[in-house]
């Protein structure tokens, strides 16, 4: 009996005419197309965002020791050991954390004399960028998410307090520590 109805079965099975793929909706289809470069715009488009936001960012009360330090003609290893300055006396073993101050004191000091002071930090902008690739193409590539579930994501990432609302001008290396955990984290999911 069990056979018979499985021959049954299997003959209108074959006889059923199933469509092949459902048409998708052109939007679907313009998202299968989405790219690297897709989530850098997108991500300069938030960066943008961020920067008119911060209307110039605003002077932290320890940048009035930090500028003229990190400006002044003493050399870059004095500047990057000299914990009587950045950490009132105390080591706190901070030396890379203080060379990305360093540049981001330089690029201030760039924007000063082309006439577009701001206190914003380039290094976080920079570094938000390279995050936002790299999620994206772990959540493409190793995840097999679909580009619309990532693109979301870095959405999510891009709207986030820290990354929106973080980039001043003070202590910016932490985003570095952040992509930098980032970019351990797809290395040990890798192997």
């Amino acid at each position: 009996m069990d056979k018979l109805i499985s021959a049954i079965f299997a003959q209108r099975m074959r006889d059923v005419d199933f469509p092949t793929k459902k048409p998708r909706n052109k939007i679907f289809q313009a998202i299968d197309h989405i790219g690297g470069v897709h989530i850098a715009v997108l991500s300069v488009f938030f960066i943008t965002l961020s920067v008119l936001n911060h209307h110039g960012g605003f002077l932290h009360i320890e940048l009035n020791e930090y500028i003229p330090f990190y400006l002044s003609d003493s050399p870059l290893l004095n500047k990057l050991y000299d914990s009587k300055v950045t950490e009132q006396g105390l080591f706190r073993a901070r030396e890379l954390s203080y060379l990305v101050d360093f540049f981001d004191y330089k690029f201030f000091e760039l924007s000063v004399k082309l006439g577009y002071p701001h206190f914003l930090s380039l290094f976080h902008y920079v570094f938000s960028l390279i995050i936002s690739l790299l999620l994206w193409q772990f959540c493409v590539k190793d995840l097999e998410l679909g580009k619309l579930e990532a693109t979301l994501l870095i959405l999510l990432f891009w709207t986030s307090t820290y990354i929106f609302l973080g980039g001043i001008l003070f202590r910016t290396a932490k985003i570095g520590v952040a992509l930098i955990s980032v970019a351990l984290f797809v290395i040990l999911y890798r192997f």
